[in-house]
């Protein structure tokens, strides 16, 4: 989380999509967003780099869900769950990263509940959210060339690609090939 920017506004704590809730965390929800990592630890391995710290310990999942809450509260990030068939199928959020004015949608869904759409409708919910929040005209999704499922959510949420940047890979399933996809508010 970067401390220094922060936003005015704050998206919606809960976005009800029928089958599936995307909401708030709660320190609460510690247990569940446990098994979630714990059931996925290969399924996101290639793709995130936090992966490498985990598992981490039930408490030590407090500790960062009740920070989410400050920084949701401080209006500098806004870590959510995406829940559906009485579960924690997925992570989400909107980060204050880049540019003044852009917020970074990231996702990623647990073992079994990828390439079902989901995180294509809880994309477009957060971007339409972010853009109706006061000091938000982009969003942008970055990921690795190699994470065709992440390339499939950005185009079918209606985010255009601006940019392939070269770096060092962060995980290992990476090329180390940046994509980056915006969209802007009014289009």
């Amino acid at each position: 989380m970067d401390d220094a920017r922060s936003v005015s506004s704050r998206p919606p704590e809960s976005i009800d999509l029928g089958d599936v809730v995307v909401r708030r965390y709660m320190v609460t929800d510690a247990p569940l967003l446990h098994d979630a990592i714990v059931d996925s630890l290969d399924h996101l391995r290639p793709w995130m780099a936090w992966i490498a710290r985990e598992p981490l310990e039930v408490s030590n999942r407090e500790s960062l869900l009740a920070d989410s809450w400050t920084a949701w509260e401080e209006g500098r990030d806004f870590m959510m769950g995406i829940f559906g068939e009485g579960a924690l199928i997925g992570s989400t959020g909107l980060h204050l990263r880049g540019a003044d004015g852009t917020a970074e949608i990231g996702y990623w869904m647990r073992v079994g509940h990828a390439g079902r759409g989901i995180a294509t409708r809880v994309v477009r919910a957060l971007m339409d959210a972010a853009l109706d929040m006061e000091g938000i005209d982009t969003v942008a999704i970055h990921h690795d060339a190699a994470n065709t499922a992440s390339r499939r959510v950005a185009e079918k949420a209606g985010l255009s690609l601006v940019a392939e940047v070269c770096r060092e890979p962060e995980a290992p399933g990476e090329t180390g090939q940046l994509l980056s996809w915006v969209r802007s508010r009014g289009r």
